[in-house]
């Protein structure tokens, strides 16, 4: 029996390429599409095949489809300045995907990685489910939104699943790094004076979920969450962080307006820059709300998905790894 041939789109990320060692872990042929000038750092080592074509032209897409049983759309758009880069990135590349798809023909199932962004801030000891309304509360949530609607509408005659992950962390992550590195010097910052909390998958429970989705025959036409802790408050997870880098830690309550002080001035900035910050209107609208929480139920019951990995497992693991790397 051949082995399985999988494509992955965004292969050199940080989920990507994890995603392509679980899929080389399982025995699948792994083809990635990657740009010329993108850092194949993490995945260079691996027995893949790279296609260099990015995604903009449907034919490129099409012949790189050649023999996929399975497509890993990852690759999209986190960080714009414009709502149109948003769009372009989330929603017409993964169309020029769907269409190339669709014309390669015979491909058994196409994951698709949108965001907890696009469903809605949840209610503090009420994770959302794949049936809470959407009612994003930024550009790049939205975005993602108008990218599952289109797939749904437009390509419902195309095998696809729509995977929506919270906050993801593991080695190689940059974004909760920055979370990592403010514990790292004593400080615990808490946004506004009530409870927060949040969702967290660590990154081997997610590409689990991510493969589940493509070789399980019941996950056609399905979203879903998938999840590692529910119901996480933030200064807990400066907690458990501080006492792995054994620091003692300040904790600071920023009031939602000192946020949205910070990041107006973030934009003004960053007008003179090329790339969105960080920190900007858009951001300090989501991580003012009260919950971002989701439940990966749906996920267990219909694809069998099980976390195994516990925050306080992950973030050791994590940090072991920045430490190892000289990145803390």
């Amino acid at each position: 029996m051949s082995q399985p041939l999988s494509v992955v789109t965004g292969a050199n990320g940080f989920i990507g390429s994890h995603l392509v060692e679980h899929l080389v872990g399982k025995g699948h042929r792994v083809r990635c599409i990657v740009r010329a000038s993108s850092n194949l750092k993490w995945i260079d080592h691996l027995d893949i095949e790279f296609v260099k074509c990015g995604l903009n032209e449907v034919d490129d897409l099409a012949e790189a489809f050649k023999g996929a049983d399975f497509i890993f759309h990852l690759a999209g758009s986190t960080k714009a300045k414009h709502m149109n880069d948003y769009i372009y990135g989330n929603v017409t590349l993964t169309q020029n995907v769907l269409d190339a798809a669709r014309k390669t023909g015979n491909i058994q199932r196409i994951v698709i990685t949108s965001s907890l962004a696009a469903s809605a801030p949840s209610v503090i000891d009420r994770p959302a489910t794949e049936q809470t309304p959407s009612a994003p509360v930024s550009l790049y949530g939205k975005s993602k939104v108008m990218m599952e609607r289109m797939v749904k509408e437009s390509y419902a005659d195309l095998p696809c699943v729509i995977v929506r992950p919270p906050v993801v962390y593991g080695p190689r992550d940059t974004e909760v790094l920055l979370f990592f590195k403010m514990v790292h010097t004593g400080l615990v910052s808490v946004i506004g004076f009530g409870k927060k909390q949040v969702s967290l998958v660590y990154i081997d429970d997610l590409v689990n979920g991510l493969f589940l989705s493509a070789t399980q025959p019941q996950a056609t036409g399905e979203t879903f969450f998938f999840v590692s802790d529910t119901l996480l408050e933030w200064k807990s997870l400066g907690d458990t962080a501080a006492r792995y880098l054994n620091k003692k830690t300040i904790t600071l309550k920023l009031p939602h307006f000192v946020v949205f002080i910070a990041a107006g001035l973030a934009e003004i900035i960053n007008l003179f820059q090329s790339k969105a910050p960080t920190l900007n209107w858009e951001k300090a609208k989501e991580i003012t709300k009260e919950a971002w929480t989701c439940s990966a139920e749906k996920a267990e019951k219909t694809i069998g998905f099980k976390a195994r990995t516990s925050y306080k497992e992950g973030f050791k693991i994590t940090l072991d790894w920045y430490k190892k790397e000289k990145w803390l």
